[in-house]
């Protein structure tokens, strides 16, 4: 079996038992084997002392042993610094634990423990307010962290407050206009001279991830509806039918459980009737936004013999283009309960990869499997399975294919070629009539449909109207250069989209200027410019750069667009679209606190016993810049003997 090394896996705590007289001092160890425990006071090895000093171990399950120290009648002498050590074959590991005990304390001192911590909106939803409450004995110093940088205050962005209720410590962040760029992991640390704390928080808007899901069960009797978000933290939920909130009570039970870095939120409705088919909402909200996923659910028929869902036909290779969206559709033969679908790439989920998604279509029996903005490393082979209850209930594979668009040009030329050949004996044979093979050979493969269906005999006439092998022989085919008509050619028409979308900028306040760059695919195609949501305009913040105006200076591609802020500003931090006929992308802009330095430094000076004053000046670059005075190291605040002045020109 595995081992595990010693491992402290929470803070040691410290609590009073007033009905024995006793300090306890208690700690949570885990380790496989068992570990070898050595205790110490002031880095003095100690033993037991019975009816003064005691130990006490208690194995838990899952290896983990809780170790406590009993004194009894504690004395300030009994106070120090207690360490645990532990050792196994796997490792080692120590605990301290220090014990601050005066003649007339009436208790143990604490370190900080922190509550979990809340995030909320305020101001009607546009700041974000972390809060935090900690106990401590005595008063911690807390500091705040923004992806492990220290984060200070500063008005009208993150402004930060402290107080207390009662015995408890409350710190609070407030977000001011809260966007994107302001996502991330937010910490605050409490440090007193018994221990430290931290509490984390993902802070970040709500998002769904994939399509939603819905699942029949125990031959319909049950039905589970399933969304995935990325919540940073854990989600508040709220299901709703047909715009009534449901009660989690009865029939319905909701659960919201972690997998990978995804929240999965589940709603369960037992015993189904037809009533139960509707619209079915989910909202989400985590304190820092909301979002919410509609679900449409039909109800099916319940079979006497459970049915499973199967792959209709062969999977055949495909190829795609690059660059542009492959879209994929694999029809399934209808069950006794609703599929479920996944897609492996060389073993592992292709919904991992944002341009993919695995789409189960309930109403018309199919899955789609789109890939957007194909790339050369999508050509693989592919695994579709098909799940039922969470068992695979019937599989494929299918080889994917890249190709440039020039290749299709010259494929297409080679089929009108093949088109004046009378026979396909000798040559090679063009990719339409091997598409025919193969859409014969997988219609053969499948069940006859009965002569009385008259949607499968409608599909076999068609079938035979498209073949190039069992269609009347025309005379183009049949006499050499005799003239036939061909269709004409109709002009591709290319679909706006974004080549290269919009990137998240950061920018130092003041910056000469910032230049946000997107490309699309037509050099024609006319842009707007949105910031929150409102269009901007050329103007003296803004500057435009296009290939089609004559004061550009640079030289870019036709279909690249920019828009250049001169002079970054705290005002100019938003949320940034372009949107072209259609299509869009998005960006945030964070304007960051300049680089400060002194433009004129501190000048040494002398100074007599009696001088009633004496003045030390300096200048910086930034009138806004945070400057802190220092004296032999330590740091001056203003007081009765000093005085600190900001002139600001």
């Amino acid at each position: 079996p595995p081992t595990k090394p010693p491992k402290f896996l929470e803070k040691p705590v410290i609590r009073m038992d007033k009905s024995k007289g006793e300090v306890i001092l208690s700690c949570k160890l885990e380790a496989k084997p068992a570990a070898t425990l050595t205790w110490y006071l002031n880095d003095n090895e100690i033993d037991e002392i019975p009816g003064k000093r005691v130990w006490e171990v208690s194995e838990k399950p899952d290896d983990v042993y809780i170790l406590e120290i009993h004194i009894v009648s504690p004395k300030p002498e009994d106070g120090g610094m207690y360490k645990i050590h532990a050792k196994n074959s796997a490792g080692e590991s120590n605990a301290n634990i220090n014990l601050n005990l005066q003649a007339n304390q009436k208790q143990a001192a604490k370190g900080p423990v922190f509550e979990k911590p809340k995030i909320y909106q305020h101001n009607q939803g546009r700041d974000v307010v972390l809060e935090c409450r900690c106990n401590a004995d005595p008063a911690p110093t807390f500091t705040w962290y923004q992806n492990a940088k220290e984060l200070k205050g500063k008005p009208g962005r993150f402004e930060m407050s402290e107080s207390k209720d009662g015995a408890v410590f409350v710190n609070k962040l407030k977000i001011v206009s809260f966007m994107n760029a302001d996502a991330g992991t937010y910490k605050l640390t409490a440090t007193n001279s018994n221990g430290d704390a931290t509490a984390v928080m993902e802070v970040k808007m709500p998002k769904i991830v994939g399509m939603p899901n819905i699942r029949f069960e125990d031959n319909n009797q049950r039905a589970i509806l399933e969304v995935r978000v990325d919540s940073g933290n854990s989600p508040d939920v709220k299901w709703l039918q047909s715009g009534k909130t449901i009660k989690m009570e009865g029939r319905y039970s909701s659960e919201c459980t972690m997998e990978g870095k995804n929240y999965v939120l589940n709603l369960t409705i037992n015993d189904l009737v037809e009533k139960d088919s509707g619209l079915f909402e989910c909202e989400i909200f985590n304190g820092v936004g909301k979002v919410q996923q509609s679900i449409t659910v039909k109800v099916p028929s319940k079979d006497p013999k459970v049915k499973l869902p199967q792959i209709v036909g062969l999977l055949n290779s495909q190829t795609a283009e690059l660059g542009r969206t492959f879209i994929m559709t694999v029809d399934y033969s209808v069950g006794s309960v609703t599929p479920q679908a996944k897609v492996l790439k060389n073993g592992n989920d292709l919904t991992l990869d944002k341009r993919c998604t695995v789409r189960v279509d309930s109403t018309k029996h199919s899955i789609i499997i789109t890939i957007k903005n194909v790339q050369n490393d999508d050509k693989s082979t592919y695994t579709l399975q098909l799940l039922a209850n969470g068992n695979v209930c019937d599989k494929g594979t299918f080889d994917l294919s890249v190709i440039q668009e020039n290749d299709e040009a010259n494929e297409e030329v080679d089929e009108v070629g093949e088109l004046h050949i009378p026979s396909n004996k000798g040559s090679r044979r063009s990719s339409t009539v091997k598409k025919e093979e193969e859409y014969l050979n997988r219609r053969s493969s499948q069940e006859k449909p009965g002569l009385l269906d008259p949607k499968a005999l409608e599909q076999s006439l068609q079938a035979r109207r498209d073949s190039m092998t069992n269609r009347r022989t025309s005379l183009a085919d049949a006499i050499p250069g005799f003239a036939g008509l061909k269709h004409r050619d109709a002009p591709k028409v290319e679909k706006e989209y974004f080549v290269d979308e919009l990137q998240d900028v950061k920018i130092k306040e003041g910056s000469l200027k910032a230049l946000l760059k997107c490309t699309f695919c037509k050099s024609t195609s006319k842009f707007r410019w949105y910031k929150n949501k409102l269009e901007i305009f050329q103007g003296p913040k803004y500057n435009f750069l296009h290939m089609l105006q004559v004061k550009l200076k640079l030289k870019r591609r036709e279909n690249r667009c920019i828009l250049r802020i001169v002079r970054a500003r705290p005002e100019q931090e938003g949320e940034y679209c372009c949107i072209v006929e259609g299509d869009e992308t998005y960006m945030d802009i964070a304007v960051e606190d300049p680089d400060w330095f002194f433009t004129r430094e501190l000048k040494a000076q002398q100074a007599l016993e009696n001088d009633e004053l004496v003045t030390f000046e300096c200048e910086v670059s930034d009138r806004d810049a945070e400057v802190t005075w220092y004296k032999n190291g330590e740091i001056i605040t203003a007081n009765e003997k000093y005085e600190i002045l900001v002139e600001k020109e």
